[in-house]
């Protein structure tokens, strides 16, 4: 009977290696580099784009035939120093596997850089796949696509995160006919990306997707890991866009409408000197879709509370992250505007309400006072 099944699933030929997923069968190639299989590009959700810009992903359509999965061409939507790369339709995943016989080990990879850019490099993960384990990466918006929170029903929040749980459910369904097992899947991200499923694990989202987690230099208690005023940073982008108006609802139909291009361009036009991404994961309002928010409260109750789906983690980090900025001083005017606006580089995470400035001022001739 095994036998017979293993046939169904999986039809070998000299140039690929064919399998059935719920959505139909894809074929995959021979890796270039190593002893294994490749498959690139699998949807594992619908389009984003038109009213779904901002919105959870959907169901990913039936494939006509054998869908062709040997080109690694697909990235999401993201600004770069060359201008616009990607697309807005770009979720999908690569599934990278020895073979498909006994259940292996999955990783699952999130790779991202401040919410707002992947790493377009192209990595091996043959030592990993050949010593067994079934390597996932995957695609989800970024930016303001993946992280535009305005709390209503065009824009809810947390597109990104959703994403990547959408990409958990399709690796659920379909990783075990790629010799994966599915009831042993690792979530590992760096970075924001560390961040990303850091956040993934403290909600309820992720019961029965993840059961082993890997945070590499992030963290969902990091001061730049959650945006708590994400509806300014919104409506920066809509005045840049002449939206003037401040219902929330209006401006979300406005960004919707607004061409991708222009997009980038009302987003390139903002530097940000502190330690906080323009658009970033937020604290959802459950009311608008009950069903299926990510992130309900902040991190720091969530863990709290512990009320979060309990599995193994492993947190790493490397020496003196914290310089990673020290680069950036000697960009442009940025000392000069730290200097002048030192209290937007205060933990965004903690209310210092009227004492703000007073704070901003002991912390600035504590640690710089012989600066000044």
């Amino acid at each position: 009977m095994f036998a017979y099944a293993l046939f169904v699933l999986l039809v070998a030929y000299a140039h690929g290696l064919q399998v059935s997923t719920i959505e139909g069968t894809v074929e995959g190639g021979k890796a270039s580099d190593g002893d294994y299989y490749a498959f690139y590009g699998i949807p594992y959700a619908g389009w984003t784009t038109g009213r779904s810009r901002f919105k959870a992903p959907v169901l990913p359509s039936w494939y006509p035939g054998v869908f062709p999965a040997t080109e690694n061409t697909v990235i999401c939507a993201q600004p770069t120093t060359r201008g616009l790369v990607g697309s807005e339709n770009c979720l999908t995943v690569n599934v990278f596997t020895k073979n498909v016989t006994n259940p292996k080990p999955v990783i699952v990879w999130i790779n991202a850089e401040e919410y707002t850019n992947t790493n377009t490099e192209v990595f091996s993960y043959r030592k990993l796949v050949e010593n067994n384990v079934v390597f996932v990466s995957m695609n989800f918006r970024l930016s303001i696509f993946g992280f535009l929170c305005l709390n209503v029903q065009e824009a809810p929040g947390n597109a990104g995160l959703k994403d990547i749980i959408q990409g958990l459910k399709w690796v659920k369904d379909n990783i075990g006919n790629f010799g994966g097992d599915p009831k042993n899947v690792i979530l590992m991200g760096h970075a924001s990306g560390a961040a990303m499923v850091d956040l993934i694990t403290l909600s309820p989202q992720s019961e029965g997707l993840v059961h082993k987690a890997i945070i590499l230099s992030g963290s969902s208690l990091a001061p730049w890991a959650v945006s708590y005023d994400p509806i300014q940073s919104a409506q920066l982008v809509g005045d840049k866009l002449g939206y003037g108006g401040k219902a929330r609802d209006d401006l979300a139909k406005h960004l919707v409408k607004t061409d991708i291009n222009l997009l980038n361009t009302a987003l390139d036009d903002f530097k940000y000197f502190n330690n906080t991404p323009q658009f970033a994961p937020c604290i959802e309002d459950p009311k608008i879709n009950p069903n299926f928010t990510v992130l309900s409260d902040a991190p720091i109750n969530i863990l709290r509370s512990g009320k979060y789906p309990q599995i193994p983690v492993i947190y790493g980090y490397t020496n003196r992250e914290g310089t990673m900025r020290a680069a950036q001083a000697d960009y442009g005017n940025w000392l000069n505007y730290m200097q002048t606006n030192f209290t937007n580089f205060l933990q965004v995470d903690m209310d210092f309400g009227k004492n703000r400035t007073a704070i901003a001022a002991a912390i600035r001739d504590h640690y710089f006072a012989s600066k000044a």
